[in-house]
């Protein structure tokens, strides 16, 4: 099933590493869809993952670089080739969860992650070493190190 692009709800205002998007439109441009096979690294292989938030609606829990060079290169949708659905509870985004590693709990309609949180996230796990009640603290007392109100609905809003 092609996904079109604006009924994914992304999950920052802003991309990471430009660089990424632009060696990823490399192979946009050129009409290729961004398979397993062309998108490898570190030995990952994997696709843009989608969780079905509501009918004909789907967060992007996993991919933003790759659906913005898609979205850069013309294209308005997903191939299936590209994307697979993850069934996660919404509500699991609102929570601290550090066997899964997830310690950056936001509102998935009214807030979005920062482009870059991963200084934050070491700094909870080395508290987490020897307090998970202080990490749990320090999280909801640093919320505006990992989360921003949300400005980018679509990968079109992005920057």
């Amino acid at each position: 099933m092609l996904i079109p692009l604006e009924q994914i709800l992304v999950t920052h205002n802003e991309i990471r590493n430009k660089d990424s998007v632009e060696n990823l439109l490399l192979h946009t441009n050129n009409g290729i869809v961004l398979s397993e096979s062309i998108v490898c690294k570190d030995d990952m292989c994997a696709k843009i993952i989608l969780v079905p938030i509501e009918k004909d609606k789907y967060l992007l829990h996993d991919g933003h670089h790759r659906v913005r060079a898609i979205h850069l290169s013309g294209r308005t949708h997903l191939d299936p080739l590209e994307y697979r659905f993850e069934n996660i509870p919404i509500s699991i985004y609102n929570e601290i969860n550090f066997e899964a590693k997830w310690v950056t709990p936001f509102d998935i309609y009214t807030e979005v992650r920062k482009k870059d949180f991963l200084a934050f996230k070491k700094r909870v796990f080395d508290i987490y070493t020897y307090s998970e009640k202080e990490a749990r603290a320090f999280i909801y007392a640093h919320a505006d190190e990992y989360k921003e109100p949300r400005r980018a609905n679509t990968i079109a809003d992005v920057r």
